[in-house]
């Protein structure tokens, strides 16, 4: 049926209409105002004021061109439109009778009320018909899917409007946490709480729940999505109404919830206007940029309009990508590449000599925890020695900030990666005690950032789409409430702008969780069922790797308030000339090309509870 009727009716056949249905306006409300005239009145030929009245609607109707719009998707701004113009005729008809008599009627306030409201009757009726006609008639496709929207704010509204364009979903019902809400309606569609909606279930099916709250209660929000995991009830989230292209609201730009969208905690706002002035007029220098946290410390800091900045990193591809990536968004910013490692003494001197940073947020480093076992003598290079590099760099060249993005897991480490860190935190936090130079040196502290690129998020996935077990650690492993990416990095430029020198800035990462609940939170995401569709295989740890993550702090380390999300940590003094020695020492082990189970020892030796029995190195010594 669809290819026998046009989407759209020409342009100049619904303009015909609308001048017509003006007409027609105009002589109903001339006819019923006539209707009450007495016999001793005489009737007045109108035909001479609708000719003039057609002209004028013609000409105000083709200036605001109600036609311009799809009318099957006619909107509340296409009917602003046609109040507009209904308002215009009548005052342009008032106008032209005062001036010239075109008519007289025997009840001009009964003409002069029934006029407009037929044009705008008989206009918006043949609109609204046309949406029908389309929704109901002409698509040929009935909604076979019965869909709940969670929010009745704006974004609530927006995706009504969306589902609105498609008969794929049928939308029967908003979920509201106000009860002020409850019992009412919006467009005709029932509003109830969560309670109502989990009795209506039984009773009826729902296929589909729509997030479209930006920001839901916590516990609200886990609530109904674990009901709806449980009941295998599909859930999606719209974004916020300004991410639709072009503000045009429709489905396809519903998205699939993902696991980093199970947070149990009120999220953190994550653009802050007062970093603005921080970071203005500077030149800014982030390294490991094309990393997950140094590409979105750089999407981040372009929004603050710094003066340039210098991304480096020496993954040649993924740096090129993320250039193409932040093109579009640096309005002005000067953004420099710079391929190099961390590593290389000579490129990371002229990197400072040439562009002269102001500030530096040093991200690079390697994480992989099994990885490092393996090649210890990398994670000194880079994660140590690299370290100790920029920063005397820094000093140098009189950066005024060095911020070290470093993990909570330092307070303890239990391998060869946190150790490396370890190491280069102490450097730094010896630098911050000398006072001989102006640099504010700051160490940020977290968790897990989680994003799309984690590692255990990517093979869960990987497993599930494969019908593969999914491989967790132990049942009792708990580990430290992820965060977001976007949230993370925040805070490290919130903890930038807030240090004096010398902090050990440590991020609450909020409620810990259970690997097992991760894996199977996934596996429902995916409409399966845990241990039925999918297994869960329970694996030892990794080598490395503890069975539960506590609280960061060694027993000389304590975690006091700075703000609402991040934590100090208070840490004994540095005894720099000891930390000199041993990062000379390490620095020449690795010249002498040292057996990696030899600089293990080393380490051992220099750190205090550093390695933890289940850590590799004893599987180097074999």
């Amino acid at each position: 049926m669809n290819r026998l009727l046009p989407s759209v009716p020409p342009g100049w056949l619904l303009f015909l209409l609308d001048v017509s249905l003006g007409a027609a306006a105009f002589l109903l409300a001339y006819w019923i105002s006539e209707s009450q005239h007495g016999p001793d009145q005489t009737r007045q030929d109108p035909y001479r004021a609708l000719a003039v009245l057609t002209m004028a609607n013609a000409l105000v109707l083709y200036v605001f061109d109600l036609t311009k719009g799809i009318i099957r998707y006619a909107s509340f701004h296409a009917l602003g439109r046609l109040f507009l113009v209904c308002f215009l005729s009548t005052l342009l008809l008032a106008l032209l009778n005062l001036g010239f008599a075109l008519f007289e009627t025997p009840n001009p306030l009964l003409f002069w009320l029934g006029y407009p409201f037929l044009f705008v009757f008989l206009l918006g009726t043949h609109r609204v018909g046309a949406q029908y006609a389309y929704h109901y008639s002409f698509s040929g496709r009935k909604p076979t899917r019965n869909a709940v929207i969670y929010g009745t704010g704006k974004l609530g509204t927006a995706t009504k409007a969306a589902m609105d364009k498609s008969p794929a979903l049928h939308l029967v019902l908003f979920i509201d946490d106000n009860p002020g809400e409850h019992r009412k309606s919006l467009d005709g569609i029932p509003v109830v709480g969560f309670e109502a909606f989990a009795r209506l279930h039984t009773k009826k099916a729902f296929d589909t729940v729509i997030f479209a709250v930006k920001s839901p209660d916590p516990g609200k929000k886990k609530q109904l999505l674990d009901f709806c995991l449980e009941h295998r009830i599909n859930v999606l989230k719209s974004p916020s109404p300004e991410a639709w292209p072009r503000q045009e609201h429709c489905l396809g730009q519903l998205q699939r919830l993902r696991v980093e969208d199970l947070l149990e905690r009120q999220p953190i706002p994550i653009h802050k206007p007062e970093l603005a002035g921080h970071f203005a007029g500077k030149r800014v220098l982030v390294t490991g940029a094309a990393g997950a946290i140094g590409s979105e410390l750089l999407r981040q800091i372009l929004r603050y309009m710094p003066l340039s900045i210098i991304a480096c990193d020496h993954a040649e591809t993924p740096l090129y990508h993320l250039l193409l990536e932040l093109e579009p968004l640096r309005c002005g910013v000067g953004l420099q590449p710079y391929l190099a490692s961390v590593g290389d003494k000579a490129r990371m001197e002229r990197l400072f000599r040439v562009y002269r940073p102001d500030y530096v947020f040093h991200a690079a480093a390697y994480k992989q925890v099994a990885m490092m076992n393996l090649f210890p003598s990398e994670a000194i290079r880079i994660n140590t020695l690299a370290t100790q590099r920029v920063a005397d760099l820094s000093a140098k060249w009189n950066v005024q900030r060095f911020v070290l993005v470093s993990t909570d897991k330092t307070a303890k480490p239990g391998n060869i990666a946190d150790a490396s860190k370890y190491l280069a935190e102490t450097y730094v936090r010896g630098l911050s005690q000398t006072g001989t130079q102006p640099t504010r040196f700051m160490i940020t502290r977290f968790g897990n950032a989680l994003d799309s690129n984690d590692p255990t998020l990517q093979r869960f996935q990987s497993q599930i789409e494969s019908g593969s077990p999914l491989t967790a650690a132990y049942p009792d492993t708990t580990y430290y409430h992820f965060m977001l990416l976007p949230e993370v990095c925040q805070l490290v430029l919130e903890a930038s702008q807030k240090g004096q020198g010398g902090e050990v800035f440590t991020f609450d990462m909020g409620q810990p969780v259970k690997s097992t609940d991760i894996a199977q939170k996934m596996i429902r995401l995916n409409g399966l069922q845990p241990g039925i569709d999918i297994p869960i295989r329970l694996d030892e740890l990794n080598p490395g790797e503890e069975p539960f993550q506590e609280i960061p702090g060694q027993p000389e380390e304590s975690l006091e308030p700075y703000h609402e999300n991040i934590l100090t940590t208070n840490v004994r003094p540095i005894d720099t000339h000891v930390v000199n020695r041993h990062f000379s020492i390490l620095d020449a082990l690795l010249k002498e090309g040292t057996p990696e189970e030899k600089l293990v020892a080393y380490i051992k030796n220099v750190l205090t509870e550093s390695i933890h029995p289940n850590n590799a190195p004893g599987r180097i010594d074999q």
